[in-house]
């Protein structure tokens, strides 16, 4: 599983979750890009099929909310804020070991410390002496409510 991120500019949005997340992009067309930690085909991709220069996603419409990320240690939470920070990114803390990371697309990417004893499908990457990253199939999406009452 994965997931596909519509975005303005495929290039920029590759560099950005490779410089900030970490992840590493496994292949890449000029529409687009896949990406992902370790030897994993990809945990995202990013994509201009919805159109080149496509405006930043607005908060409340139909669709993709936001995304999880977790991570195991703090100090990997931390390196994250450190890595937006440099590229500017905004970050929105919800509480002391979770984030709301918005990239230049306006797309969150909620990141947290791990909760083990969740059940819910993961990905690992435990080719890096353990220092696994975790991308949740957990996201929110926003309904779009249909009244045919006018």
């Amino acid at each position: 599983g994965h997931i596909h991120l519509s975005v303005k500019d495929s290039r920029a949005a590759s560099q950005f979750y490779q410089k900030v997340l970490g992840l590493e992009d496994k292949f890449s067309i000029p529409s687009a890009s896949w990406i992902a930690a370790g030897k994993y085909h990809h945990h995202l991709a990013v994509n201009e099929w919805a159109g080149k220069g496509l405006g930043p996603r607005e908060q409340g419409l139909p669709g993709l909310s936001y995304y999880v990320l977790e991570v195991e240690s703090k100090e990997e939470l931390l390196a994250i804020v450190k890595q937006a920070q440099e590229v500017e990114a905004p970050i929105k803390w919800l509480h002391s070991s979770e984030l709301n990371l918005i990239d230049p697309d306006g797309i969150v990417s909620r990141i947290r410390l791990a909760r083990w004893e969740r059940d819910v499908i993961y990905f690992r990457d435990i080719e890096k002496g353990g220092q696994a990253r975790i991308l949740f199939l957990e996201c929110e999406l926003v309904r779009f409510l249909w009244n045919d009452k006018g």
